[in-house]
């Protein structure tokens, strides 16, 4: 019991750092954008030097990013089926409300990464999860 319940406590652990790495790459995100419109607004140009590597960084990471979030998503919807509880004289299963708590928190960190690509790619996977 005791093994089941140390084994349980790492999977959670791993999902919540898991949760807060997507936040803070979003928030990564967010902020060199802001940085690079800022810096061309200061410069008084359409694209400053080095701003091409930089958005190929950022790029690059946002990928890293959507292949996480996806795994994430993915994650905790066999979760939320493992542990399915019914209320009695209910029709709906808790699976319903936890996937698309999972689904809507996924679509809002992708819309808070103020990028349309990112936004479009995290709608389409929750439209696909949710046609299954």
């Amino acid at each position: 019991s005791s093994g089941i319940n140390a084994e349980y406590g790492e999977q959670l652990d791993s999902e919540l750092k898991l949760d807060q790495v997507l936040e803070e790459m979003v928030i990564m995100n967010s902020r060199s954008q802001l940085y690079i419109n800022f810096l061309r607004k200061r410069l008084q140009v359409e694209e400053w030097e080095g701003e091409a590597g930089l958005n190929e960084l950022q790029q690059e990471a946002m990928g890293h990013y959507i292949l996480l979030e996806t795994h994430f998503v993915k994650q905790a919807i066999q979760k939320a089926v493992t542990l399915e509880r019914r209320e009695e004289k209910s029709l709906v299963s808790s699976v319903v409300d936890d996937i698309c708590y999972v689904i809507q928190k996924s679509v809002h960190r992708a819309i808070g990464s103020k990028n349309v690509d990112i936004t479009c790619a995290m709608i389409n996977n929750a439209g696909s999860i949710l046609s299954l």
